[in-house]
């Protein structure tokens, strides 16, 4: 899904609803004044991808009125022109809720909840003039967990010819060998740890029945089942960094370098992992960069309007 046109009202300079329609060229440049709200634009942008779950994920210096919802609105397009609108509602104090075009919230049961969470898991990447070493640290890690999302996802549904691309169906079993293997070696694990929680709660249940001379009570700790194996199994015991190498020193972390070597290795490396499809196979990748030309030197951000030209 492409996101083609985007709303926002009631948030930050944004008393009033303002839109932004969106070209279908790969890129779009923002343009205007001082104070005009383009950053906004950006950070609402991806605020409404988050998946919130707590309230005051917005301060309550964001609303621009008081007492009144900030409401995101965006429409999406998918490859065959189908549209669909999702709107994103904040109130003081609570949860975000999204809902459909006429208002009503997107739950399990509601027809728009897959095409949701498909846009939702779909995340752009944002770059800010204002990013810490943690997070240029989660920006990196995040775009490598995209990379073997996506690699795993292409093992997983694998149908090619074993001659042609040997070294892919010689992976793409492996894998699936290790997804079988892998809860039969939990359900073994999980037998051994149930016959030591067994005898712990019927411990604790003597000593609880002795405390509060009550012989009815009892305690049990359950172990939880597994699901099986997913790719998020995979991607908790993954890190990846980005080292830069100079003349002067060698696999320094890209968190260390000097600003503006740090936002312009994350554009370029970004920008090439999309146009190589390394993200995933369609073209609606979103990278939001606020203020690109920010901490560059003078030839430096004439370079980099040269790939903006078409």
């Amino acid at each position: 899904m492409r996101l083609i046109k985007f709303s926002v009202t009631n948030y930050k300079v944004f008393k009033e609803k303002f839109t932004i329609d969106f070209s279908k060229d790969s890129i779009v440049i923002l343009t205007g004044r001082n104070n005009t709200g383009k950053s906004t634009i950006l950070e609402a942008i991806n605020c409404f991808f988050q998946k919130e779950t707590k309230a005051k994920t917005i301060p309550n210096d964001c609303f621009s009125q008081r007492r009144t919802e900030i409401l995101f609105e965006a429409v999406f397009e998918s490859d065959d022109e189908d549209k669909i609108t999702i709107k994103k509602k904040y109130k003081e104090e609570s949860a975000p809720i999204f809902c459909d075009e006429q208002g009503k919230d997107i739950k399990k049961t509601h027809e728009l909840y897959d095409k949701l969470e498909e846009i939702l898991n779909n995340k752009p990447f944002y770059i800010t003039p204002s990013m810490l070493p943690d997070d240029i640290n989660d920006l990196i890690q995040d775009i490598y967990s995209e990379i073997i999302k996506n690699d795993l996802l292409k093992l997983e549904g694998f149908d090619g010819d074993s001659e042609e691309d040997k070294d892919t169906f010689e992976l793409a079993k492996e894998y699936s060998r290790l997804k079988e293997a892998y809860p039969a070696f939990l359900r073994k694990v999980k037998q051994s740890t149930d016959s030591i929680l067994s005898q712990v709660s019927k411990d604790v249940s003597d000593n609880l029945r002795i405390l509060f001379s009550n012989n009815h009570l009892s305690l049990n700790v359950i172990g939880g089942e597994s699901e099986g194996f997913s790719s998020a199994d995979l991607l908790k015991s993954t890190n990846s960094s980005v080292h830069i190498d100079s003349n002067k020193q060698e696999k320094m972390p890209l968190a260390n370098q000097g600003t503006g070597l740090q936002r312009m290795s994350l554009i370029y490396l970004i920008q090439n992992m999309i146009e190589k499809r390394l993200l995933g196979e369609n073209d609606n990748k979103l990278l939001l960069i606020d203020e690109p030309e920010a901490f560059l030197h003078p030839e430096a951000v004439r370079a980099l309007s040269r790939p903006f030209i078409r």
